[in-house]
């Protein structure tokens, strides 16, 4: 019994170092935390369009006859079932569908940036037989961004029972809102997922001809 007893006191004492532990991360999490709302609310101040466009998404590969309120409703229930919502209540506030120009685009307009950040981890989706392109529209800069919220998504979020299309890439568009295209030229083969050291020495059919990569 005297070991027993001894046993459980250890094992008291040690429980009580972890809450010690865990209440001054706390506080230390708590003073970063203020410390970045500081920062988040100068910057806003200083810059309040930079705050719109940091909660601004482009979304590439709409397919045709899509509404935005059908876009609206899709991603907010995205947004709901991974996780990526930060609150109860509708995460995507506005849609517009861009249908001029070459295959239709959209901008999302993002109840937080937080959420706009966290939205990225849908980039690839699948929507009615398409695969949807997921980023930043051209005007963001990262360098500011940061200012403003997370520039990534929150790692938690749980896109595993989700349609993804890896191959997808993280590239911002272009001015006009269309994703940036490698040249159209039928003799050329586009080759994704090369290391990073190769040239174009390394890439060669067997004709020896040269295969841009």
């Amino acid at each position: 019994m005297d070991v027993l007893a001894q046993q459980v006191q250890q094992l008291q004492e040690q429980l009580s170092l972890k809450e010690q532990e865990n209440q001054q991360l706390t506080a230390q999490l708590q003073h970063l935390r203020s410390w970045m709302n500081s920062l988040q609310q100068r910057a806003r101040a200083n810059d309040p369009h930079a705050l719109l466009v940091a909660r601004e998404l482009y979304v590439g590969g709409v397919p045709e006859g899509t509404t935005e309120e059908d876009l609206c409703s899709f991603f907010n229930a995205l947004m709901t079932c991974s996780g990526a919502q930060l609150d109860s209540g509708t995460s995507v506030l506005n849609c517009s569908i861009t249908r001029d120009k070459g295959p239709p685009y959209a901008f999302l307009k993002m109840r937080s940036v937080q959420e706009a950040s966290n939205a990225l981890a849908f980039n690839g989706i699948q929507f009615r037989g398409h695969t949807l392109k997921v980023s930043r529209p051209s005007k963001y800069h990262p360098e500011w961004g940061v200012l403003l919220g997370p520039t990534s998504p929150d790692p938690t979020i749980n896109t595993s029972m989700l349609s993804i299309h890896s191959g997808s890439g993280n590239g911002t568009p272009q001015a006009n809102g269309e994703a940036p295209r490698k040249p159209a030229n039928p003799n050329r083969l586009y080759i994704s997922g090369l290391p990073y050291s190769w040239r174009t020495q390394h890439v060669s059919n067997s004709s020896g001809d040269s295969i841009w990569a």
